[in-house]
């Protein structure tokens, strides 16, 4: 019996001491680089929810519409809104799509009618993505179908665009989960699966080795596959964001 309580003991021992490295590894601070809309809508959310589970760790909000580069270890996590991760050394995580809309105001509704169609672009006063955004797929498809004489004004960012369409500036690009929720807009038309965005969920492989980032990646992406906020995963139908 003396031998069975010994291992009993070296084994309750062994337990503590795991326990406490795993503890040591999930505090710290995790550095979060997204686009301001995305971190504001989904990420703070989770990573709140994710804090009630472990109080430990911090997090550093570095809210960016360019990327912030993971290599030289400007951050350990990115939520990313492009076509393709660049970047051999980095692990990444497709996360279901950004579904995008035309959206316009009540006012400008009221005043100017409003597109129902991609094809009714041309004959309305447009507010496009300037260059740090102008050459991601889903803004050249929209612009496409859009008059050149017609973009009336252009911005850098999701909050950007829907300030000046809030405004009545014209008609524009917003993210679903952005612009359904604000009651001064209109969406012309249901989300054409042609504006659908890769998004992806990206760490480097220093970052990646971190139990509290691996921890916190598989907490948000398991989140955001729960919840949906407005995306489609690829291939879906699109009935469910009429």
């Amino acid at each position: 019996m003396l031998a069975r309580a010994e291992k009993l003991e070296q084994a309750s021992l062994d337990i503590a001491a795991e326990a406490e490295r795993l503890n040591r590894d999930l505090s710290g601070i995790i550095r979060v680089t997204a686009p301001e809309a995305l971190m504001t809508h989904i990420i703070i959310p989770i990573m709140m929810a994710y804090r009630t589970l472990h109080p430990e760790v911090r997090f550093e909000n570095l809210s960016a519409e360019t990327q912030v580069s993971l290599e030289r270890g400007d951050a350990d996590i990115a939520f990313r809104a492009t076509d393709a991760v660049v970047g051999d050394t980095l692990i990444a995580r497709r996360l279901p799509d950004i579904t995008w809309s035309a959206y316009c105001s009540i006012d400008y509704v009221a005043s100017h009618g409003m597109p129902e169609r991609m094809e009714d672009l041309r004959n309305h006063a447009i507010v496009s993505f300037g260059k740090e955004i102008a050459h991601l797929g889903f803004v050249k498809w929209f612009v496409s179908h859009t008059s050149e004489d017609k973009i009336v004004a252009t911005c850098n960012s999701v909050p950007n665009m829907s300030g000046m369409i809030r405004a009545g500036v014209g008609v524009g690009l917003l993210w679903t989960g952005s612009g359904d929720p604000l009651p001064d807009l209109v969406r012309c038309f249901p989300p054409p699966s042609e504006l659908d965005t890769p998004w992806w969920l990206v760490a480097s492989q220093e970052a990646h080795g971190l139990l509290r980032v691996r921890s916190f990646m598989d907490f948000a992406a398991d989140k955001i596959d729960e919840e949906r906020y407005g995306l489609r995963k690829k291939g879906e139908e699109r009935g469910g964001l009429q």
